[in-house]
Parts: structure tokens; C-alpha cells; sequence
């Protein structure tokens, strides 16, 4: 995944949290099941806000299905698995990834395109709009999507993935075994490098170097 740090955006109701390099994951000596559903997040009341963490399986999982293509249905199948809270959770980091792996227009009018989508389509117009979480126009990007319909929420989903997909991989491509410092650019299609980071406390400090 092509984020580079950890991010802190700010919603009215809530913190969403993607701990890319927290070492305290509660997952790292778990095994990461492609095929499972649900969200392995935690949800830790701090004041009147909220916490969110992906756990370190879903990072990886995330990572896996854009890795030199586009598992649309992976992501449909674990996006159907989920509630409405988690929906929203994996809706509202997929756009985050994206931005932080960095994106201009044409790789937005490529995703449009790649899912038959007029650039200036209403919803995609909406929902990249959004900055940290919030839009002076639609206020909290939270309560947007759960406002939009089923289907509309699954037309979000697909835009997103392609947008995070184009903008991962092409970051992916300007890294070199030399240059890159990323865990999350390691071959993680690769199941013994995905034991070896949910294994390793120092995953964080890892990059494709570590991989044989």
C-alpha cells in the first residue's frame, strides 16, 4: 500500500486511525486469511471520539488485491461480508490510501473509465471532494456515505478501488529494491513473506530488501 505514514483524520464523531507502522498490531502473530469477511478492527472510545485501527491482516489484504491488477471481486466479496459500520471504514480509508499514494486527473479519469464512469459523474464528484474526512459542502464524509444508497455505496467502492489500485501500483513501479523503505511494497502475494511480516515486531522497518 502506498501510504506513507500514519493517518489521523479528524471527523466530527470520530478518528479513523490506519496504523501503518504501529508495532503494537494485535495481528502480527495471527495468519492472514485472504477468503475471510469482517473487519479486524478495534474500536477504542477515547473522550468523545473513536478510534479506529485496521488490523495489520487487513492492511496486507487491502495491498494484495490492487498488487499488479485489480481484484474487484475480492473486494466486493469482502465488502458484502461486512456491516454498515465496516463498510463505511473500508470506504472511508480506500480514498486515503489513494491520496497519500498520490493521484492527478488522469489517474481519475482512468478509474472512471476502467469503471465505465463519466469523470465528472456526480457521485465520484462528491466523494472526492472530501479532505481529512470533511467537506464544506457535505460536511462529515462519514455521515455522506451512510446517507448514500446501497447501491450508490457500491458504486463509491468500485470507483475507489480502481482510483487506490492506479495510484498503488504506479508508486509501486517508481521504487526500486534501493530506494523503497515500504513494508507494504514487499511481495505480499508471496505467503512466506506475509508470515514473515506478521511475525516480525519490526515489520515497520522493513522494505522489498528484506525479501529473498
Amino acid at each position: 500500500m502506498t501510504v506513507c505514514t500514519v493517518l489521523h483524520i479528524r471527523h466530527k464523531k470520530a478518528i479513523c486511525r490506519s496504523p501503518l507502522q504501529d508495532r503494537a498490531c494485535s495481528a502480527r502473530n495471527s495468519a492472514c486469511h485472504q477468503g475471510e469477511g469482517k473487519l479486524s478492527m478495534k474500536l477504542v472510545k477515547h473522550d468523545s471520539l473513536e478510534h479506529i485501527q485496521f488490523d495489520l491482516t487487513e492492511l496486507i489484504r487491502i495491498n494484495r488485491l490492487v498488487r499488479d491488477r485489480v481484484d474487484l471481486e475480492g473486494f466486493r466479496h469482502w465488502y458484502g461480508d461486512l456491516d454498515l459500520k465496516e463498510q463505511i471504514v473500508l470506504l472511508l480509508h480506500l480514498p486515503l490510501f489513494a491520496q497519500q499514494a498520490g493521484y492527478d486527473d488522469q489517474l481519475i479519469q482512468s478509474a472512471a473509465v476502467n469503471v465505465s464512469l463519466p469523470a465528472d459523474n456526480l457521485l465520484v464528484t462528491q466523494a472526492l471532494s472530501f479532505r481529512g474526512g470533511y467537506c464544506s459542502t457535505f460536511g462529515d464524509e462519514e455521515s455522506w456515505l451512510a446517507g448514500l444508497s446501497a447501491g450508490e455505496r457500491s458504486e463509491v467502492l468500485t470507483f475507489f478501488v480502481h482510483l487506490f489500485a492506479l495510484a498503488s501500483n504506479a508508486a509501486l513501479v517508481r521504487c526500486t529494491k534501493e530506494s523503497c523503505n515500504h513494508w507494504w511494497h514487499r511481495d505480499l502475494l508471496d505467503e512466506v513473506v506475509v508470515r514473515a511480516v506478521l511475525a516480525d515486531p519490526d515489520y515497520a522497518q522493513t522494505s522489498m530488501r528484506d525479501d529473498a
